[in-house]
């Protein structure tokens, strides 16, 4: 019986340890999640996944969004304000009921792409 709490004393210890260091990996990782990717690497493909981020491009840069149109409305995605980004053809097919916008970068500034269930920060910058 004695060895018993013992190790229980032993091993309460080390799980606390253990949760306490998990879930400072995953806080570090959610905040690195809504940090900016820099010029040249950023995607050039968004999805309804990346809701919440911010991305950065030069101008004259193209950017492709993909979104679901039964929760996502192509009418319903902007980019205010405007004069930031433009929407270009997008040229490549998608199956319904998916649809791609291309944007491109046409002054530097920062827009909000936002649709009704996506958000995300775009920024365009002179090179």
């Amino acid at each position: 019986m004695g060895r018993m709490r013992t190790a229980l004393l032993l091993l309460i210890p080390c799980i606390l340890i253990v949760g306490l260091l998990v879930g400072v990996q995953g806080l570090r990782e959610f905040i690195r999640g809504n940090e900016p990717c820099a010029i040249g690497s950023c995607p050039a493909v968004l999805y309804e996944g990346d809701t919440g981020k911010t991305f950065v491009y030069p101008v004259r840069a193209r950017f492709t969004v993909v979104m679901d149109a039964r929760k996502n409305p192509q009418q319903d995605l902007v980019c205010a304000p405007e004069g930031v980004v433009q929407g270009v053809p997008h040229t490549s097919p998608i199956d319904p009921p998916l649809y791609a916008t291309t944007f491109i970068g046409i002054a530097a500034g920062t827009c909000t792409l936002s649709s009704n269930t996506f958000v995300g920060t775009i920024v365009i910058r002179e090179l």
